[in-house]
């Protein structure tokens, strides 16, 4: 109960600062579980998509994932994102990667943002996880092509099974993309620092989960909250609020077997699967 009192106490703290527009190179991210939670994801990460959102939650995966996506969209959609992804953990240690896009619809210039991100983390305590991400950004606008490294560093402490913290630092030092012409200005995507806490209930037929974030870039700062309600492991309800926007999705599956997601991301109906082999516990 005292870590609950004081996460809450820094979060209604920091709130008060954090309504401004903060935008990562992929917002609004990968993974429709994570979108459906408002993006509130970086104390959860627990499925594949913890190469993005914290490679330290890379240890909590059992058996073998396999992510993918497939977008659907409309004339009133604004962009989509495809996203596919693999990895897994042996032991301590976990490790994924991640392969994402996202077009934008609208614009004088198409635009197209890819990123191919790899992660390693480990169990280095009971209640202490850390990774680290390596990614390669590239950016197509208008036939202009621009390509840069990142590194992500993240860190989860979990001291009760019901809350945990975490700290994940996206783009250390900052990412610049260049293009091999000397003529094409290069793009920058800014260093952004991501702060979360996740608390947990859970018993033989509900599982419910909150979570929350602040994330400072640059000038900017941004808010994310998220809940999810999962009843007999089989269908879940999300909703979340993410810097001003109310996301909502939904799941069917067995837990440690197969989930698919349903969620409107960017006006674009996006279903996604993930499978997991020799990955189900009783």
């Amino acid at each position: 109960m005292r870590w609950i009192v004081a996460l809450s106490i820094l979060f209604v703290g920091t709130m008060s600062c954090a309504f401004a527009k903060a935008e990562s190179f992929l917002a609004p991210g990968v993974g429709l579980r994570a979108l459906g939670m408002g993006g509130a994801f970086v104390a959860v990460a627990d499925d594949i998509t913890a190469v993005y959102w914290n490679p330290a939650g890379l240890p909590q995966l059992h058996g073998l994932h396999v992510l993918a996506s497939l977008p659907f969209t409309n004339s009133s959609s604004t962009f989509f994102t495809q996203f596919y992804g693999a990895g897994g953990a042996i032991g301590f240690v976990g490790m994924g990667g991640i392969s994402a896009t996202k077009t934008y619809l609208t614009g004088p210039v198409r635009e197209e943002r890819e990123m191919n991100q790899l992660g390693l983390g480990g169990q280095l305590t009971s209640f202490f996880r850390a990774g680290i991400a390596a990614k390669r950004y590239a950016r197509t606008l208008g036939g202009t092509r621009t390509e840069g490294l990142g590194l992500d560093l993240g860190i989860i402490i979990e001291p009760e099974p019901v809350a945990a913290i975490a700290l994940q630092l996206t783009d250390i030092g900052g990412v610049t993309l260049r293009s091999l012409a000397p003529d094409i200005p290069p793009f920058q995507a800014e260093m952004m620092v991501h702060i979360g806490a996740r608390f947990r209930i859970l018993n033989d037929h509900l599982r419910f989960g909150l979570g929350m974030d602040v994330t400072q870039g640059g000038n900017v700062s941004g808010f994310h909250f998220g809940m999810e309600g999962i009843i007999y492991e089989a269908f879940a309800l999300r909703a979340g609020w993410n810097n001003g926007e109310i996301t909502l999705g939904i799941g069917l599956g067995i837990k440690n077997l197969f989930d698919i997601e349903v969620m409107n991301v960017g006006n674009s109906w996006t279903v996604s699967t993930e499978l997991v082999l020799f990955g189900r516990k009783s």
